[in-house]
């Protein structure tokens, strides 16, 4: 009695994260299957609702979020290609080094052109709202541990 109950324990998590996994998917598909110009619309709609932006700024926002977003489209084109071709088995160091620092310059120039769109209170919140998400994002994929968060 007690070996079923347990099965069926074990049944029913797994049951629940196969759905759950399911679900994480189902957000990237839709994502991907979004076009640049739709996925930088709503990052601008949303950053607008979220920072109380004007007609001015919403219309900076969306050329720079547009711009972004097509970037980004590319990038994964060419990832996606490279994977077709079988030729990204395993990056080198100076491979994934490179990759990095590339995006870490595109964040850099996306924040400086932030700064200069939006006001000191408004950059404020953004960084603030930017942070969560970010947090939030490696709660999910569960790699907070990994990467030295939460030391005390």
């Amino acid at each position: 009695m007690k070996n079923a109950i347990i099965v069926f324990a074990m049944l029913i998590g797994l049951t629940a994260l196969a759905q759950k996994e399911g679900q994480q998917k189902n957000a990237g598909e839709t994502r991907q299957e979004m076009t640049p110009e739709q996925i930088a619309s709503l990052r601008t709609k949303k950053m607008t609702l979220a920072l109380d932006l004007s007609q001015a700024q919403e219309k900076q926002l969306m050329t720079l979020n547009l711009k972004a977003a097509k970037e980004r489209n590319k990038k994964m084109q060419e990832r996606m290609a490279s994977k077709a071709k079988g030729e990204e088995a395993r990056l080198s160091a100076e491979q994934r080094y490179a990759l990095r620092a590339e995006m870490l310059d595109r964040k850099i120039a996306h924040q400086r052109n932030l700064k200069t769109i939006l006001s000191p209170e408004q950059f404020s919140k953004w960084q603030k709202m930017a942070h969560k998400g970010h947090t939030e994002r490696r709660k999910k994929r569960g790699d907070h541990h990994k990467h030295g968060h939460h030391q005390k």
